[in-house]
């Protein structure tokens, strides 16, 4: 039996075997007269010119002694291996075999309970209501997972919750996962009477393409953040022009004839008017398409010394149980560090009573000096520039160039390299701003198309040819 196979190691590790030392001048004819007796020894090495340690099965060390008086050798037991040890021990730590019974018999029991509810899909809808819905139904934290039946806890989420279209149940050992899928909302543009399209930042205009509302601006002119790009307030002799030609408000007008709230009848598969009528004002909800080009930038200084942070491998690992204002935490080392990085999960439990778990380990740094070369530093500031940069780069834009500089200087921290990266972009600026209906016209459409004009024979008409 030389104990390499995964026989021989599960016989060794039932039957047990021992590590021995033996000393004493004669070495090779011991270890000769042990293979001539049939003791088998592995993982025979020296520690020395007159000591050697071997393996050997507990069942045939009785016969070594023997063969040590013949060969002038001495025998030490150095460790002891195996699953008959192993019993042995416990059987003079009673305490500890039945306290390890105990933990397993809780494992067992509190593993067949659920201990973490997650929602997962939610986006709109918050998952303090949905994990509500599922505790009334019986899922909650400490449920049996043998009396819970998924379907019937998600058939009572997706009834109970507003905006949850399908829900299911997945069970994940002692975790419960409740997947959902919202419902689609309507569009909010549906939803706008009046709303203007105004800037979301400054830049220069490339194109507009308006498909309903007022068009303030053309290619080539300068914009800058706030202004209106696109009016929903429209007046009447301009509604052709804003897209609302041919559109007729329903029901008779006021006796004075200025106000009708009859809605404009919105396009198929859409809800909620199109355009409204209060004198000889039109509100809508102004949609367009107004590109401009944009500039951002991004700024970084690195110096060319910096203070940097450094692990020094000593790690404090804690534990802790927290009961209302009551804690208590087990930690190793006791004494914390001055600086380190912390890394640290819980889990809250509140039912029946508000109890909080938590455990992780901290990292110990140390302050350490680093000093950057010049190329370095310009390489470093670039990058983070460009970083910078990017991150204010929105979804959809088109980069149409890219400029950067690095200038060294010397300030309060000493030598540093600052880089500037500025990106070109084009992109669309238009954004939403809902406006009351019954506001007046922005100045703007005023100064940009003038007043209504008057029909020929009309006194105004008459006064202004005067």
């Amino acid at each position: 039996m030389t104990g390499t196979g995964p026989a021989a190691r599960l016989w060794l590790f039932l039957n047990g075997y021992v590590i021995i030392k033996i000393s004493g001048a004669r070495l090779e004819q011991f270890v000769n007269a042990a293979a001539a007796s049939g003791v088998s020894l592995w993982h025979i090495r020296r520690l020395g010119s007159d000591v050697l340690v071997a393996k050997t099965p507990w069942v045939t060390f009785a016969r070594i002694r023997p063969l040590c008086r013949r060969t002038g050798c001495r025998v030490r037991i150095w460790r002891r291996r195996g699953l008959v040890f192993w019993l042995a021990r416990l059987r003079s730590r009673r305490w500890f075999a039945a306290g390890a019974a105990v933990a397993l018999l809780l494992l067992w029991a509190l593993s067949g309970r659920i201990w973490v509810v997650d929602v997962e899909g939610n986006r709109k809808v918050p998952g303090l209501l949905i994990r509500q819905a599922a505790a009334e139904a019986g899922l909650h934290i400490g449920a049996a997972r043998g009396a819970l039946d998924p379907a019937e806890v998600a058939a009572a989420v997706q009834r109970q919750v507003d905006g949850v279209a399908w829900a299911g149940i997945q069970m994940q050992g002692v975790r419960a996962v409740i997947q959902v899928v919202e419902a689609r909302q309507p569009d909010r543009a549906a939803g706008v009477r009046s709303a203007h399209l105004v800037a979301a930042r400054d830049g220069l205009v490339t194109s507009v393409v308006a498909l309903r509302g007022l068009p303030l601006v053309v290619e080539g002119e300068t914009v800058r953040a706030g202004q209106v790009l696109v009016s929903g307030i429209v007046p009447e002799w301009l509604a052709a022009l804003a897209g609302l030609v041919g559109s007729r408000p329903e029901g008779p007008p006021s006796a004075q004839g200025e106000e009708s709230a009859g809605p404009v009848p919105p396009p198929a598969g859409r809800e909620g008017p199109v355009a409204v009528r209060q004198g000889e004002l039109w509100y809508t909800a102004a949609q367009a398409r107004v590109e401009a080009r944009v500039w951002v930038t991004g700024r970084q200084q690195v110096p060319l010394e910096e203070a940097v942070l450094l692990p020094t491998g000593r790690i404090r690992h804690k534990a802790g149980l927290q009961i209302g204002n009551w804690q208590a935490e087990l930690a190793w080392p006791w004494r914390p560090f001055a600086q380190a990085l912390v890394h640290q999960g819980s889990r809250e439990i509140r039912k029946p009573w508000p109890v909080r778990l938590y455990w992780g380990r901290d990292e110990e740094q140390e302050r350490h000096w680093r000093r950057l070369t010049p190329a370095e530093a310009r390489l470093q500031a670039l990058r983070q520039a460009q970083q910078r940069a990017g991150a204010q780069v929105p979804a959809g834009a088109r980069i149409l160039s890219r400029q950067q500089a690095v200038r060294y200087g010397r300030g309060g921290r000493g030598a540093y390299a600052e880089a500037e990266v500025t990106l070109e972009l084009e992109m669309d600026i238009a954004s939403v701003q809902a406006v009351p209906v019954g506001a007046p016209v922005p100045t703007a459409v005023l100064e940009k198309y003038g007043p209504r004009p008057q029909p020929a024979g009309e006194p105004g008409q008459a006064r202004t040819g005067r």
